[in-house]
C-alpha cells in the first residue's frame, strides 16, 4: 500500500505553504502512522507520504487446505498469522496544522486549501482448485 497526499500550491507560489498531516489507523492490527507534508523545492507542491509494503507475507509455493465448505476454506485463510495483517477497518485523516493567512497582509491567497488524496493497494488473489 502507498498512499500520497498532495497540497495545491498558494497562489503566485507565496510563502508559507500550507502544512497538512496524513494519519492512517487501523486498529486491529495496532497500526498508527502520520507523516506531514514537506516540499522537495519551491517550485513543487507539498506532499505527504505513507508507504507500507509486503504487508502480509506471499506464499511460496503451494499449499493444501481441507475444508467442508467455502466459508470454513475463507476462514483458514483469513485466520493465518501471517496473512491478516491490516485487516479491519481503515481511517485515513486528513488535518490542516498551518493553513494561517500570510503574515504580510493577513490574506490566505489559497482559500479553498485543495489537496488530492491518491492510494493504491496491491491485493492477491488466491487460485483455488478443488480436489474431489
Amino acid at each position: 500500500m502507498n498512499a500520497t497526499l498532495t497540497l495545491a500550491m498558494d497562489f503566485l507560489l507565496q510563502l508559507p505553504q500550507d502544512n497538512f498531516t496524513l494519519k492512517l489507523a487501523v486498529p486491529t492490527s495496532a497500526w498508527n502512522e502520520e507523516h506531514a507534508t514537506s516540499q522537495e523545492d519551491p517550485t513543487k507542491e507539498p506532499k505527504a507520504y505513507l508507504d507500507r509494503q509486503e504487508m502480509n507475507s506471499v506464499p511460496d509455493g503451494e499449499r493444501t487446505y481441507d475444508a467442508d465448505d467455502r466459508d470454513q476454506l475463507r476462514m483458514l485463510l483469513l485466520d493465518e498469522t501471517v496473512g491478516r495483517y491490516g485487516q479491519g477497518n481503515w481511517t485515513w485523516q486528513v488535518t490542516a496544522d498551518q493553513s494561517d493567512p500570510d503574515w504580510i497582509d493577513e490574506v490566505d491567497p489559497d482559500e479553498g486549501n485543495d489537496w488530492v488524496l491518491e492510494v493504491e493497494f496491491v491485493i492477491l488473489t488466491p487460485r483455488i482448485t478443488e480436489v474431489v
